[in-house]
């Protein structure tokens, strides 16, 4: 059974209704895999529940999924029709050997869903946006900005509460107090650190701390054979590299460079050799005689 609730009678004139028809997938759950069995299509949906009924085999698991046919659509309702969905989504029963009469079994209700409209700026297309249930953190829909940073994401439950997303790599992106639908996004920034001695050769293996100014931030690496290493997706702001080696000193022994979004940076500090270590070998024979003694 098809049923519709209220709020689509108040959204659908009564031509629309007559016009509104369902489609039901029928698929065989198979070890793995879903099979398709069977497609009843051409529900009328202008009466306040409508039923329907199929023929598959006994013992077999199925799962029954309805939707709205979006065939022969006229202008009006191709409007209207994403907003419309079903409760539950699917249903999921195994077929016994006795047929099954009983509505309550595969009961789905047709709701007017919440379409929720948001924007990026600056404008910005492919900015992934996802709609995810606050009790268990599942995405429940998903969609993507355009190109003038605009986004629909729907339609949703509206007995569920969300949380919305957004995400694009190489960006940070967060909302706005005035609207939880319209979210800023700020191109993420790349500093390369290279460490050099006094004669511009490259030292590697010199380890660097990157912090920003208000301690929330700091990475530790080591420079490549190269001499550098690139710090990615950075936020704007002040930063503080210090560069630290064994027998090195360095001038300044700490260095700001102020990060604006977006923006690519090469910072190159000179190390300037202060020690020297030697290396060696020696051999004390004390320890021998002492051994040779204690034992005689």
């Amino acid at each position: 059974m098809i049923s519709l609730n209220s709020k689509v009678f108040q959204n659908l004139k009564e031509d629309e209704l007559n016009k509104l028809n369902v489609k039901v997938a029928i698929e065989e759950i198979m070890p793995n895999s879903l099979q398709p069995y069977k497609i009843i299509d051409n529900i009328s949906t202008k009466d306040r529940s409508v039923n329907f009924s199929f023929y598959t085999k006994s013992k077999t698991s199925i799962l029954i999924t309805p939707e709205i046919n979006q065939k022969n659509l006229p202008d009006s309702l191709k409007k209207k029709v994403p907003k419309l969905l079903f409760f539950p989504k699917f249903k999921q029963i195994k077929v016994e050997e006795n047929c099954s009469e009983n509505h309550e079994n595969l009961k789905f209700e047709m709701r007017v869903g919440l379409i929720i409209n948001g924007n990026i700026t600056p404008p910005m297309k492919g900015v992934r946006i996802s709609a995810n249930n606050k009790e268990n953190n599942e995405i429940v829909a998903s969609t993507e900005s355009l190109e003038d940073g605009s986004y629909k994401i729907g339609p949703l439950y509206t007995e569920m509460e969300y949380n919305i997303n957004a995400i694009k790599e190489g960006y940070k992106i967060w909302t706005t107090q005035e609207n939880p639908y319209t979210f800023k996004a700020e191109k993420l920034s790349f500093l390369r650190v290279k460490i050099v001695d006094t004669q511009g050769k490259p030292l590697s293996s010199v380890f660097i701390s990157l912090s920003s100014s208000n301690r929330e931030f700091k990475i530790n690496s080591n420079t490549n054979n190269e001499g550098y290493y690139d710090f990615i997706e950075l936020y704007s702001g002040e930063y503080y590299i210090k560069p630290m080696f064994k027998e090195y000193k360095f001038e300044p022994s700490q260095k700001m460079v102020n990060i604006v979004g977006g923006e690519h940076y090469e910072e190159v500090i000179v190390a300037h050799r202060v020690a020297f270590s030697i290396f060696g070998k020696s051999k004390s024979y004390i320890f021998l005689i002492l051994l040779i003694f204690l034992l005689l």
